[in-house]
């Protein structure tokens, strides 16, 4: 009577992809889950450094010809997205900018955007300084939009914590979009760029705001709230959510001075 031997082969590669995912999937993708609270700008580039490294262990292998027709167009799509239509669709570069510092904190932008008002309420834009360096990611913003038209006092008065950048008129400021920012003063560890010591939020206010900024596109609240909506909506601000607030108060007043 015969003894069947029960035995698997193992080659090199099979030995390395074990190794490789226990280090990606078991480490480091968890420490990039854990960076997003405290080192986002480090954590997402982690995050996606796993994500290509799992991808490209698929593809690569002549046993899953079915990640060749899934799993490739699809990624496909995400690059094109993230490095063409985030980059140049509804571009603004270098907008006139108004800013207002509320305190150390917090501080107000002003711009005038040239594709006009969404049909929604907090639209989403984002922003990147021009200087940044590589590894710096756009940050998105909630916003509110200037419903009523008016513009803004051209005072450059000391102490008043206004600054305004490429306006010269003297006839005050046009602006369509603005947002409220908190100033996140902590200092980046570990580096990434010569550049980008300090967070991107506390360069926005230290800095001229020269910046790229992206939009508008649908936020979470956008596909929640239209404007030809008849029913009563409640807005309770919070950080970004004081943009609905001021949005909501924009939109009351515009239909008491222009009443349809």
């Amino acid at each position: 009577m015969k003894t069947e031997l029960k035995q698997m082969g193992l080659q090199v590669d099979d030995v390395f992809r074990m190794v490789e995912m226990t280090i990606f999937l078991c480490i480091l993708l968890p420490i990039s889950v854990r960076w997003f609270a405290s080192k986002w700008h480090a954590g997402i580039h982690l995050h996606r450094l796993v994500n290509l490294v799992y991808f490209v262990d698929i593809v690569r292998r002549h046993s899953h010809p079915h990640s060749w027709i899934l799993n490739t167009p699809v990624f496909a799509l995400y690059l094109f997205d993230k490095h063409v239509f985030t980059y140049f669709y509804k571009r603004n570069k270098s907008p006139a900018m108004k800013r207002i510092r509320l305190g150390q904190e917090f501080m107000v932008l002003y711009w005038d955007s040239p594709y006009g008002f969404t049909d929604t309420v907090g639209p989403d834009y984002s922003m990147l300084m021009n200087n940044s360096s590589l590894f710096e990611q756009k940050h998105v913003f909630t916003c509110f939009e200037n419903r009523s038209g008016r513009e803004l006092e051209d005072t450059n008065e000391e102490g008043d914590g206004a600054d305004t950048y490429e306006n010269e008129s003297g006839d005050g400021h046009k602006w369509t979009v603005g947002v409220v920012i908190r100033v996140f003063r902590r200092p980046r560890s570990p580096v990434l760029g010569a550049r980008d010591r300090v967070s991107h939020t506390q360069r926005m206010y230290d800095e001229e705001p020269l910046m790229l900024v992206t939009g508008p596109r649908q936020g979470e609240m956008s596909e929640m709230v239209r404007l030809t909506s008849s029913c009563a909506v409640a807005f309770s601000p919070s950080l970004s959510a004081i943009c609905h607030l001021i949005l909501c108060l924009f939109i009351t007043l515009a239909s008491l001075l222009c009443p349809p």
